[in-house]
């Protein structure tokens, strides 16, 4: 039931990494404890958008696309399925990209890494 939120974007718990920076909300329950919010300040593995090791090209076809929690999904024959998060504040033509996207369609990004499964927009090519 904790929320992890990022950049404004809700993500899993499991999204968390060693290293990451955050703040935690705690609750007092029935003489225990509880974090029903975590922030998290800055990721272990993300620089930003500004261009790092962690930068990378990326294409694929998209799977699945959620407008309203910002992120969609794209399979590339390089990565397999990589969910990809818009950034908190995109750029008008990448924030108009995205909220056109359909599955089916054929995306080339350039983004950061922040894991395994999940890179953030920097850029579509």
């Amino acid at each position: 039931q904790t929320q992890i939120v990022y950049q404004n974007r809700n993500y899993a718990i499991t999204d968390l990494e060693n290293g990451d920076q955050v703040t935690a909300t705690v609750q007092t329950v029935n003489n225990g404890y509880y974090v029903s919010r975590v922030d998290v300040n800055a990721s272990a593995n993300s620089t930003g958008s500004t261009g790092s090791a962690n930068s990378q090209s990326l294409a694929g076809t998209v799977r699945q696309v959620d407008v309203n929690n910002g992120w969609f999904t794209v399979n590339s024959s390089n990565n397999g399925t990589i969910t990809v998060s818009m950034p908190y504040n995109p750029t008008r033509s990448d924030l108009t990209r995205f909220q056109n996207l359909r599955s089916g369609d054929y995306v080339s990004l350039y983004v950061t890494v922040l894991n395994n499964a999940r890179v953030e927009l920097v850029r579509f090519n």
